[in-house]
């Protein structure tokens, strides 16, 4: 148990945004294996507490790699880049942002409002691989500015994609 390890020595990859997420999942569940608290049932107090917070580290690490957008920030967080709660946002991608929330609510009471919504959905996603890709190029060239900018965007895009699938939900009865 090494609690200063970072996310990525964790489960020994390599420090990258690209990461395979199948070999990712197998890390996870054979760390779990070894780690389980469980299987510290006969151990003293602290070993057992110790368990308890390592596994604990691992879910969260876990959690953090699995999702591309908790990894982009927590990338630059190992860079030393911290996000700020009100970001300076480009007003064109802010407009856009406004226009795209309009949208997902007029398509609410449309006969075809779920094709519709999938299509928006498929385009949300589009645009979100598109910002992951900017990102890696950025954060690959050292241009921490610009990956930060891309991880602004890439909220506001998960945030509207949340709200698309709710609207799909909503539609469909679920």
């Amino acid at each position: 148990m090494n609690f200063s390890q970072n996310y990525f020595e964790l489960f020994q990859l390599p420090v990258d945004f690209s990461i395979d997420l199948e070999d990712l999942a197998n890390r996870y569940f054979e760390l779990q294996k070894t780690s389980h608290p469980d299987r510290y049932v006969g151990s003293s107090d602290q070993e057992q507490r110790l368990a308890v917070q390592w596994a604990m580290q691992i879910n969260e690490a876990y959690q953090n790699l699995r999702d591309p957008l908790k990894r982009a920030i927590y990338l630059l967080k190992q860079s030393g880049v911290e996000l700020i709660e009100n970001p300076q946002m480009n007003p064109t991608f802010l407009i856009k942002q406004i226009e795209l929330r309009e949208e997902i609510e007029a398509i609410e009471g449309n006969s075809d409002g779920a094709e519709q919504l999938d299509q928006l959905i498929q385009s949300i996603s589009g645009q979100i691989a598109e910002l992951q890709q900017q990102f890696v190029t950025a954060y690959g060239a050292g241009k921490l500015d610009q990956a930060q900018q891309g991880v602004y965007e890439m909220q506001f895009m998960a945030k509207l994609q949340k709200s698309a699938r709710q609207m799909e939900e909503k539609i469909l009865g679920y």
